[in-house]
């Protein structure tokens, strides 16, 4: 089911159908399946297919973080930090950074990425601005 998703979400041997690839991930997410819950955060967070709304996105990463999803633990971070979806309080902001540092424990090649990305987050906040969701779909 998930795999057949992104076939549709990508157009990769079938007719692109974002629609389809929608209900595919949401049925797959809905057996708990960790990569469906955040492909379908990156889609609300986005607006890939849907309106962006990033209650929704923010929903689907937490469920995903909740499976020990690395990537969703980061958007989720990224998202507390810049108040997407949420209140834009220094409560909710200071929360991102322990879900940033669970992340390190995960593998050497993330942990690299995730140390760029920081530098990148440091250097858009120095220049205010918005730091970007990472859109990785796997």
């Amino acid at each position: 089911m998930f795999a057949l998703a992104v076939l549709y979400d990508e157009g990769n041997g079938v007719k692109l159908d974002k629609q389809m690839a929608i209900s595919l991930f949401e049925k797959a997410a809905n057996k708990n399946l960790p990569a469906a819950q955040y492909n379908l955060g990156v889609m609300y967070a986005n607006g890939d297919g849907v309106s962006q709304d990033y209650k929704a996105a923010r929903t689907w990463y937490e469920k995903a973080a909740a499976n020990n999803y690395t990537l969703a633990q980061f958007n989720l971070a990224l998202m507390y930090f810049e108040g997407l979806g949420m209140p834009k309080t220094l409560k909710c902001r200071m929360y991102g950074i322990p879900l940033l540092s669970t992340t390190v424990t995960c593998k050497l090649a993330t942990v690299v990425n995730l140390m760029n990305a920081l530098c990148s987050l440091k250097k858009s906040l120095k220049l205010k601005k918005k730091p970007m969701l990472f859109i990785i779909k796997f």
